[in-house]
């Protein structure tokens, strides 16, 4: 996964901005269960990230490094 920040834009500009679509695949060890309803769950995902200031174009190139905890848990 890549990111790239405009170092321009203002801190809320960068926060905003600062998404990336990540992709969660699931694997189940008993073949029965079903992929739940992710309206009615949170996912919390611990990323670590590194970030690079490129001169030239003024951009950070940001890389995934590791993840280091999925946590899946039902609302309410």
């Amino acid at each position: 996964m890549e990111m790239k920040i405009d170092s321009n834009l203002s801190v809320h500009e960068r926060t905003s901005r600062f998404r990336s679509d990540v992709k969660i695949e699931i694997h189940y060890k008993d073949p029965q269960v079903r992929t739940k309803d992710f309206s009615t769950y949170v996912l919390n995902v611990r990323l670590y990230f590194f970030m690079i200031s490129i001169p030239e174009n003024n951009f950070y190139h940001c890389y995934l490094l590791y993840c280091t905890k999925v946590t899946l848990y039902q609302m309410g």
